[in-house]
């Protein structure tokens, strides 16, 4: 996820969207709107992901969109009327958008203010390809399907339509982009290209040269075949040449989906949707075949077959990069000093993270125990860890300390059992995401832990960032976590090859900026006061009440 943005929710009548970093803060004052763009991501991709609703008849029915509990966390926004921003708007409408990779996703979203379901109605979804400027739009209430794009885009989609590539091959190696390399084929066309030129080229002088009638047939017949490769090779590299207007134009359609082209998220669904005005409905489930799609894609136009593999694409495309971005939430949370922790009590969150860690299967040695054991060391926790199951019914989780002495990891300060649980949620993500992305996010992460390790926890992030790819934002109210971000750009301790930290400070009133980081370390912009500058403050109430006493 890029970019995250809203409408009429909750407290922002509307937030501008916030272009993510790979390191991402959220700072700023109590009730200042960083829990809601953080509920907004999850809302996002949790719905955006979702299977579609489609009955057993293929007949459509509107989407809704759920507020309550998702597959992420538990984002306690409850009902539409809680989720919409006060005073109601007329229209009684909220809207979230989200640029995904190449994709720019927008729900709009109503329901009753009164109703106390924990779910609302999505009233359109707008999808744009940001690199193709194609844009796809939904209007449920109205049942209509709109696609805008410029004819131009279709030359980027045309291949294999003159070479005979069967409809489902394409489809199965997902759509034009895993059908065709196409930098490298069109190299080889324009080198096959240029040898048939020069080979025409030569032909032509020897024809003015040569007296033999004998001759002169064969250069002819030669020069026949050459003429009708280049044609071909042209006709390869750009079939709509000289017959597509290049010009925005609209496609309308009534929405559809059907089972078989359903993809596993309600979006992608709508999309291939589509594609049913171009091959045309089977008369039932059971009668599809590859063969007949194949059927129904030879009558089709160039110029439709062109946009049926664009629709396919983007479908496709979509699916997968709703599916690769995925996000971890690590709340924040009451560290307790517990000795056994119960594998039923789903409630405690200390007990959950210990459970699916060893659940993982952790090898000892492994880059995930490594990672913990020397963030351990880092972060003066200890220098080992164990975890024994009892009878099946609960663990106990014991740590070797800097002495070298092992004691339960209750007898350990709160700050230290704070730190262990996040080392133990980090390694249990990369091990269950290995070699994907993902946004990690942290509810304040400095909770129970001394200033000095606060600032660690930036190496420790900007070292995940780094080693695994994953993105983070952190909700904060920590200045030295903070501070410790301006200390590693501007000493240049770190090697970054680009900065990756990004700051939005959220104010009591107005809207969140970004407080741009420069070169030197220090930030373009000022917080308010009461966050980098309240310590200084009371120093000098202090050192004021010192002087008035001597």
């Amino acid at each position: 996820m890029k970019s995250i943005g809203f409408k009429n929710f909750r407290r922002f009548e509307e937030l501008l969207p916030l272009q993510l970093g790979d390191i991402t803060f959220f700072v700023g004052a109590n009730n200042a709107g960083k829990s809601t763009a953080v509920k907004a991501m999850m809302l996002m991709l949790d719905n955006l992901a979702s299977r579609s609703v489609v009955n057993r008849n293929n007949i459509f029915e509107p989407p809704g969109f759920r507020l309550d509990a998702n597959r992420i966390h538990e984002v306690h926004i409850g009902t539409f009327g809680r989720a919409l921003h006060r005073p109601y708007p007329e229209t009684k409408e909220l809207t979230i958008a989200a640029t995904i990779d190449n994709y720019l996703v927008r729900y709009t979203i109503t329901g009753d203010t009164d109703s106390r379901q924990a779910n609302a109605d999505v009233a359109k979804i707008e999808v744009e390809n940001v690199v193709d400027k194609v844009c796809y739009v939904f209007d449920f209430q109205n049942g209509e399907s709109v696609v805008n794009y410029n004819t131009s885009v279709l030359k980027k989609y045309a291949v294999g339509i003159d070479e005979g590539v069967p409809f489902e091959y394409i489809l199965r190696r997902g759509g034009v982009q895993g059908y065709r390399r196409e930098t490298r084929e069109k190299m080889e066309m324009q080198q096959q290209l240029e040898q048939l030129l020069q080979t025409k080229a030569r032909l032509q002088h020897e024809q003015k040269r040569e007296d033999n009638p004998i001759e002169i047939a064969r250069i002819n017949s030669e020069l026949q075949s050459i003429e009708k490769n280049i044609k071909t090779i042209q006709k390869m590299a750009d079939p709509f040449e000289g017959k597509l207007k290049e010009e925005d134009v609209e496609y309308k359609s009534t929405i559809k989906i059907s089972h078989r082209m359903m993809v596993g998220n309600f979006v992608s669904a709508v999309i291939e949707g589509l594609t049913e005005d171009f091959v045309g409905e089977e008369e039932s489930s059971e009668d599809y075949s590859s063969a007949s799609a194949d059927r129904k894609y030879d009558k089709l136009s160039k110029q439709k077959k062109a946009f049926l593999m664009m629709l396919m694409s983007d479908a496709r495309q979509l699916s997968m990069v709703v599916r690769s971005n995925r996000i971890e939430y690590i709340s924040a949370h009451a560290a307790s000093q517990k000795v056994l922790f119960s594998i039923e009590d789903k409630n405690d969150y200390m007990a959950g993270v210990i459970r699916e860690f060893k659940q993982r299967s952790i090898m000892p040695g492994s880059k995930e125990d490594l990672f913990v054991t020397t963030w351990m060391k880092n972060l003066q926790i200890g220098l080992d860890y164990q975890i024994e199951p009892i009878s099946g019914e609960a663990y106990t989780m014991d740590i070797t300390n800097m002495c070298g002495e092992t004691m339960p990891l209750a007898d350990l300060g709160m700050g230290s059992i704070q730190m262990m649980i996040l080392l133990l949620k980090l390694a249990t993500i990369i091990n269950a995401n290995r070699g994907e992305g993902c946004v990690i996010i942290v509810e304040e992460p400095e909770q129970n832990i001394h200033p000095k390790l606060q600032s660690k926890l930036a190496d420790l992030i900007a070292y995940v960032n780094r080693e695994y790819g994953f993105r983070f934002v952190i909700e904060t109210h920590s200045e030295y976590l903070i501070r410790r971000t301006q200390a590693m750009i501007a000493t240049e301790e770190v090697q970054f090859e680009k900065n990756p930290f990004k700051v939005y400070y959220f104010p009591e009133e107005g809207e969140p900026y970004d407080m741009v980081y420069q070169e030197s370390g220090l930030f373009k912009k000022k917080f308010d006061e009461g966050f980098f500058d309240e310590a200084s403050r009371q120093h000098v109430v202090v050192i004021k009440k010192v002087r008035e006493l001597q």
